[in-house]
């Protein structure tokens, strides 16, 4: 029987442009020293994101170059590569054999929930697939630059960007995914480039419920996961715009910095910059974001320094090599500068010419007065509304419950949550028409730091101590 035109081509664009870049994912994250029996959802969901950051500049070179080889060589040498370090990683692994396990009983409740939410997110995909990307963000924001990125005749995509793209300065993770698929199908499809972006999301969902298997008791880790499925995080997964992407990107984050504190490994070190790098290359906000979280994490450092040392815990000696990981997204932060001036384009916030002639310290200055209850109330609103954004102020009110557990890495994301909360209030008081960006933004701003959130939250609300968490354990799910 012959496959339906309109399937075949939604079960090619999995194989080329999501299965593809998830398996390079694959063999990456496991040289980098992740065991997929130390987490199989956290595994497969970072696989995924990482798998797709790493496929990008390729994708980018064979557009910037003309498309001079076949476009099912992209995929195809991205399998190959995933493969060989996978093999690679294997031999080096076989040598260096896990520690003991320690096996833990199946949570059948998480699982279930799992499954549902993931079924739900599916059925949305698919209905949102009978239309094609037309207007809104996704398309006159994410669709457009994909469109000219691989449409344009020798890259010439200056005037594109400038007249036919709206934002035209954000990264380009997301339209490059758009044009893997684009590629694959041989041109401009209706709406089967919308399928990458959806699966990220869908990965975001995996890496949520491992690692809420990890940190939160069961029962704690079920409802947050179900909350978490409330959100607008899967309304906007189903769609071409990076929201969730970004808060799939954040969520990467939390996870590698608390499971870095909480073991020291070099692996999660490794996963924590590329997580970093991973948001750098999806939305200009994550700049932001990581600024903030900067801040977060040396405050605790610094504080953890107060603790007097003893034998039993000595100050460790300062290594400059690990360190060189924070190349990864200085690069992708550089690159993605680098793009914008090559092509005279900017933030749109930061541009006087666009803002009455103000840049943005100017505006800021001048509407803080009028527009700092606006902003504030707008704000509280959201956090307190009832499709799920209520899960940042649990986390909030969760970590002041546990202050004096104050050195914990969940207090430290806690604070990151607080901070770029504020930091986001503060730029919508540079907003002329503050109440129209209150009434269309504020919602995915939130979103950006939700799912990080959450999984906060699971660990705030878990065991008391995580000081042997991943320790060799190998975790059933």
């Amino acid at each position: 029987m012959a496959i339906p035109e309109g399937l075949s081509s939604q079960l090619w664009t999995l194989a080329t442009a999501v299965a593809a870049p998830a398996g390079l994912g694959i063999g990456i994250v496991q040289a980098f020293g992740l065991r997929f029996t130390s987490g199989r959802r956290e595994f497969a969901g970072l696989a995924y994101l990482i798998g797709q950051l790493a496929l990008a500049p390729l994708t980018f070179l064979w557009l910037a170059t003309g498309k001079p080889t076949p476009a099912l060589l992209l995929p195809g040498s991205a399998m190959l590569l995933g493969g060989a370090l996978w093999l690679w990683s294997r031999r080096r692994q076989a040598a260096d054999p896990a520690p003991a396990r320690s096996p833990q009983p199946f949570d059948w409740l998480l699982m279930f929930a799992t499954i549902a939410c993931a079924l739900v997110f599916v059925d949305q995909c698919l209905v949102q697939n009978f239309q094609p990307i037309m207007g809104g963000d996704e398309g006159l924001i994410w669709n457009a630059k994909a469109r000219v990125l691989y449409c344009s005749p020798d890259f010439a995509i200056g005037f594109g960007l400038t007249f036919h793209v709206g934002n035209p300065d954000y990264p380009l993770l997301n339209p490059l995914m758009q044009c893997l698929a684009y590629a694959n199908l041989d041109g401009i499809a209706l709406y089967e480039s919308r399928i990458p972006i959806q699966a990220f999301t869908f990965a975001g969902l995996m890496l949520l419920s491992g690692s809420l298997r990890r940190w939160a008791n069961p029962i704690a880790g079920t409802a947050i996961l179900v909350a978490v499925a409330s959100t607008p995080l899967l309304q906007y997964g189903k769609t071409a715009m990076a929201d969730a992407m970004l808060g799939c990107a954040m969520l990467a984050v939390t996870d590698s910095f608390l499971r870095y504190r909480a073991t020291g490994s070099a692996v999660h070190w490794r996963l924590l910059w590329v997580s970093l790098a991973l948001a750098l290359a999806i939305k200009n906000e994550a700049k932001m974001l990581l600024v903030v979280f900067a801040i977060a994490a040396t405050a605790s450092a610094l504080l953890a320094k107060l603790r007097p040392a003893s034998s039993t815990n000595a100050r460790p000696r300062f290594r400059l090599l690990p360190w060189l990981w924070a190349i990864v997204p200085t690069t992708v932060l550089l690159l993605g500068m680098a793009f914008n001036r090559q092509y005279g384009l900017v933030t749109l916030i930061m541009n006087p010419a666009i803002n009455q002639g103000q840049g943005m310290l100017e505006r800021f200055a001048n509407n803080f007065t009028a527009q700092i209850g606006t902003v504030l109330t707008g704000f509280g609103a959201e956090l307190i509304a009832w499709s799920g954004r209520w899960l940042l102020l649990l986390c909030l009110l969760a970590a002041l419950l546990r202050w004096r557990q104050w050195r914990e890495p969940a207090m430290t994301v806690a604070v990151f949550v607080f901070g770029a909360l504020l930091a986001y209030s503060l730029v919508f008081i540079t907003f002329t028409a503050v109440a129209w960006a209150l009434a269309t933004g504020t919602d995915r701003m939130t979103l950006h730091l939700l799912p990080g959130a959450a999984l906060t939250l699971g660990a705030l609300l878990g065991p008391q101590d995580h000081g042997t968490v991943d320790r060799g354990v190998t975790t059933a799910d």
